[in-house]
């Protein structure tokens, strides 16, 4: 299915453009019936994709943890995974273990939040995470949310780089 606004593929079963966030089809989620998917849970779970590539991450947090990387994740710690399904924290102890947990840690140093379907199509190939959808808001905790356009650019930059990292 393609976006009308964007033109981006994107999976049959999404009602939102994982590029844009667009809605891909007719009305709107609060009018939807009982018997409309948009209102069930999802199929796919972020937390499912994280729990099949934690050893994976485990093993690429492991070996690069003395490189950029490795000193940017031990500082920050966890990547929470938001979305109007699910909250999901990827943790990273100081000792280098991997962890999933639900929901928001006190102290969560990166935040996606977007839509489900965007997390799905970032997820679509597992093992190449390269780009963090437009559709996901990047920002990083006790750093402000910037308003500048190339401020905005880097921090996805960054996050795409880290989940690149820790996918491959």
């Amino acid at each position: 299915m393609k976006c009308p606004k964007c033109r981006a593929e994107n999976p049959d079963y999404a009602y939102y453009c994982g590029s844009c966030a667009s809605e891909l089809r007719g009305g709107n989620q609060a009018e939807a019936g009982e018997g409309d998917s948009r209102r069930a849970e999802p199929r796919t779970k972020i937390e499912n994709v994280l729990h099949r590539n934690l050893v994976r991450i485990g093993e690429n947090v492991a070996r690069k943890r003395r490189g950029l990387m490795g000193r940017f994740i031990w500082r920050s710690g966890t990547i929470v995974f938001k979305s109007e399904f699910e909250e999901v924290s990827l943790c990273v102890d100081k000792e280098g273990n991997v962890s999933v947990n639900r929901g928001i840690p006190a102290k969560s140093a990166i935040m996606l939040e977007g839509p489900h379907d965007s997390f799905l199509m970032m997820f679509h190939d597992e093992h190449h995470v390269t780009v963090v959808p437009e559709s996901i808001d990047v920002s990083v905790e006790g750093i402000k949310s910037p308003h500048d356009e190339g401020a905005r650019q880097i921090l996805r930059d960054a996050a795409d780089k880290l989940l690149r990292n820790l996918f491959e």
